[in-house]
């Protein structure tokens, strides 16, 4: 498998999506990185990661112009995201999930699999079902 790189206007993120396999050290580095910032520093919520979901997941990372890595979201298998849909930074959409159209995920939010997502998700929280329901928040707050 190889990555696909989605062009963008100037001063924007460029967003290249990868499977596991194919990213480099780099990659990995920030997007954990990334993760543990909005997951331990920003939410107070100790996260095990890795947590064995990233081999088989596609992994978004959106650079700006410099390099620095501003968005970061993982895509397990099989889950569909309609339209223009907004998945927010270190966000998680389960295998099978489903995203309808126009939506927004929150930071830190995580889809379980075979959700199907017909209202935007909160930062921070887990939903599931059919259609997805707020399940929990992820912090510990």
């Amino acid at each position: 498998m190889h990555s696909r790189e989605r062009p963008t206007p100037a001063g924007a993120l460029r967003y290249v999506s990868s499977p596991f396999d194919v990213l480099a050290g780099r990659d990995v580095h920030d997007l954990l990185a990334l993760r543990a910032e909005i997951f331990v520093v920003e939410q107070s919520c100790v996260y095990l990661d890795p947590d064995g979901h990233d081999l088989e997941a596609w992994h978004l990372l959106g650079r700006d112009a410099h390099g620095v890595l501003g968005a970061y979201a993982r895509v397990q298998p099989g889950a569909t995201v309609c339209g223009l849909s907004r998945i927010g930074v270190a966000a998680t959409i389960g295998a099978g999930a489903t995203l309808v159209e126009r939506l927004r995920v929150g930071d830190g939010a995580y889809v379980a699999a075979g959700a199907v997502v017909i209202e935007d998700v909160a930062p921070g929280t887990l939903v599931a079902g059919v259609p997805a329901r707020f399940v929990k928040a992820l912090s510990l707050r």
